[in-house]
């Protein structure tokens, strides 16, 4: 149980909750609540938990590799979205097609099956299931699902005042580059917490 395993791997590692909060940029009252149960990291804190303490992700969540991308340890229901081949990008009853199961330990909005393979250097391939978190604004260098030019891209995301590059993990694609006005069309869904592979 992950309250249970993120208090164990502290102490083996000889810190104090305040210590490791500060390790990852939490609160020390978010480490108390971890460890009572009361409340469970985003998929991105569960990762910096897991280097800080040196401990396996798979270790942490109290399963092992197989069962998480299975998802045999299931807690909700989430809308799959399909290609959005145009207009805004919202949670219509046009857009989904189906509801799956989220994997435990991964607080998302939707999922999105991806295509084509230039996100593969993030270890991300075809037909993958991505879980995206809604969001306005992001990072720069995380992954997002990003509106632009009718459709739905999934990249890296970089702003610095009007210039936008959406960099691919593949170097056989170009970064996308976009500036000034053409920033009016172009909307950052949120970021990917997550993702699941499919194997054929």
């Amino acid at each position: 149980m992950f309250k249970n395993n993120i208090r164990d791997y502290r102490l083996m590692r000889g810190l104090s909750q305040t210590q490791l909060a500060h390790k990852i940029g939490v609160a020390k009252s978010t480490i108390s609540m971890y460890e009572s149960g009361k409340r469970e990291p985003a998929f991105e804190i569960l990762e910096a938990i897991a280097d800080v303490l040196n401990a396996s992700f798979y270790d942490l969540i109290g399963k092992n590799e197989h069962d998480y991308l299975y998802g045999s340890r299931e807690q909700n229901k989430r809308p799959l979205l399909g290609v959005i081949h145009c207009g805004d990008p919202v949670l219509s009853d046009e857009n989904i097609e189906e509801y799956i199961t989220i994997p435990d330990g991964i607080a998302c909005d939707f999922a999105l099956r991806c295509k084509g393979d230039s996100m593969i250097g993030a270890n991300i391939f075809e037909d993958d299931l991505v879980y995206i978190r809604m969001q306005p604004e992001i990072d720069n260098g995380e992954i997002a699902a990003v509106w632009v030019d009718g459709s739905t891209t999934l990249k890296r995301f970089y702003r610095d005042g009007d210039f936008v590059e959406l960099m691919p993990e593949n170097p056989k694609y170009r970064p996308q580059i976009y500036t000034a006005a053409q920033l009016a069309d172009l909307r950052i869904i949120g970021k990917a917490v997550g993702f699941t592979r499919i194997f054929k």
